[in-house]
C-alpha cells in the first residue's frame, strides 16, 4: 500500500518539477496560440511548442489523477476498516463495548 502511495507522490513531484522547469526556462516568445499573427508557420518552434503543450497538459492531468487516487484511497481505507468492524460486530466476534472502543480509536 505504501509503495503505491509512493508512486503517486513521485508522479506528483515529477509533474510539478516539470511545470516549474517549464515556467522558468521555456521561451514563450513563439507560442503556439499566437503563431498565426507573426507568420511563424514554418518555424522550428512550432513542433516544439505543440510537444510542450502536450507535455504540460499531461503533467496537469497526472497531478490531478494522482491527487484523486490518493484521496480516494485514504477515504476507502477508513471506510473499509469501519465496514470490517461492523461485520465483526454483526457476526458476534466482538461485543458492543469493544466495537465502540475500537471505533473511537479509528476517529482519533
Amino acid at each position: 500500500m505504501k509503495n503505491k502511495n509512493t508512486i503517486f507522490y513521485g508522479i506528483i513531484l515529477l509533474s510539478t518539477g516539470y511545470l516549474i522547469y517549464n515556467y522558468i526556462f521555456v521561451d514563450y516568445s513563439h507560442n503556439v496560440m499566437m503563431n498565426h499573427h507573426y507568420g511563424y508557420y514554418g518555424s522550428k518552434y512550432v513542433v516544439g511548442n505543440y510537444f510542450n503543450t502536450v507535455l504540460v497538459f499531461a503533467a496537469y492531468s497526472m497531478i490531478t489523477v494522482s491527487i484523486i487516487a490518493l484521496l480516494s484511497r485514504k477515504w476507502n481505507l477508513s471506510n473499509g476498516a469501519v465496514n470490517i468492524l461492523d461485520e465483526r460486530l454483526s457476526n458476534g466476534e466482538i461485543s458492543i463495548d469493544e466495537y465502540r472502543q475500537i471505533k473511537k480509536e479509528f476517529k482519533n
